[in-house]
C-alpha cells in the first residue's frame, strides 16, 4: 500500500480506535429500565473480516455471524452461528432470529450483498427486525462491478426492504476508485474501517 493510502488508512484506524474506547453500555429509559448492549451482527463471510479489524481493540458487547459457510478461522470474540440449507427457510430463520436476538439491545447489523444467501439473509433479518421493533442499524457492502450485473441487481432488490434512515450503504466500487483504484484487498480493509466509523455514529446518537 502506498504512503498515501496507508495514511488514509491508518486515520480510519485511528477513529475506529476511538470510537471503540466509548462505553459500550448505554442505559436508556428509566433508572430501573434493561440495561441495553450493543450487538453486532455480520452477514456473510465478508462481515467476519470486518469484525476482525476490531482484534486489539476494546470490544463491543457482542459480535455474532451468521452464515451458510463459517471460517475456518475462530475468534473467541466472535460467535459463528452456522446455518444448514433447510435454515434457509422463512419459518426456520425466523425462528433462529427469536432465539438470537430476543433481547431489546441496539443491534448494527453488516451484510456483504451480492450472493443468494447473503441477500435472503438480509431481506429476512431486516423484516425480523421491523416486525419486532427492534432498534437496529443495517450496514450493507455492494458488490464490485467484475462481480457482474447480476450481483447488483440482487442487491439493489434486497436494499428496498429496508428504511432509508436505518440504512447506510457503501459501494465498494466506487470506493475503490475514490482512492485511485487501489487493490482489492486495500480496498476491503478501507471499506471495513468505514464500517466501523459508521458504527461510531450510532453508538454515540444512541448513547
Amino acid at each position: 500500500m502506498s504512503t498515501i493510502y496507508r495514511r488514509d488508512f491508518l486515520k480510519g484506524l485511528t477513529l475506529t480506535s476511538a470510537a471503540l474506547m466509548l462505553p459500550a453500555v448505554f442505559a436508556l429509559g428509566r433508572d430501573d429500565s434493561p440495561t441495553k448492549i450493543n450487538h453486532l451482527i455480520g452477514l456473510g463471510s465478508a462481515s467476519f473480516q470486518v469484525f476482525l479489524t476490531l482484534q486489539g481493540q476494546p470490544q463491543p458487547h457482542k459480535m455474532t455471524v451468521i452464515d451458510t459457510e463459517i471460517p475456518e478461522e475462530k475468534n473467541h470474540h466472535i460467535a459463528l452461528y452456522p446455518l444448514k440449507d433447510q435454515d434457509m427457510q422463512q419459518d426456520a430463520l425466523s425462528a433462529i432470529f427469536n432465539g438470537l436476538f430476543k433481547r431489546d439491545d441496539n443491534y448494527f447489523i453488516v451484510a456483504g450483498l451480492g450472493g443468494h444467501t447473503g441477500n435472503d439473509l438480509f431481506v429476512s433479518l431486516a423484516e425480523w427486525m421491523e416486525a419486532h421493533q427492534k432498534n437496529y442499524r443495517f450496514t450493507a457492502l455492494l458488490p464490485f462491478h467484475f462481480q457482474g450485473q447480476s450481483a447488483m441487481f440482487k442487491s439493489n432488490e434486497a436494499l428496498s426492504h429496508v428504511q432509508h434512515d436505518k440504512l447506510s450503504i457503501i459501494e465498494l466500487e466506487n470506493f475503490r476508485k475514490q482512492y485511485g483504484h487501489i487493490p482489492l484487498q486495500s480496498a476491503m480493509e478501507l471499506a471495513h474501517h468505514h464500517v466501523l466509523s459508521l458504527w461510531e455514529l450510532d453508538w454515540m446518537n444512541d448513547s
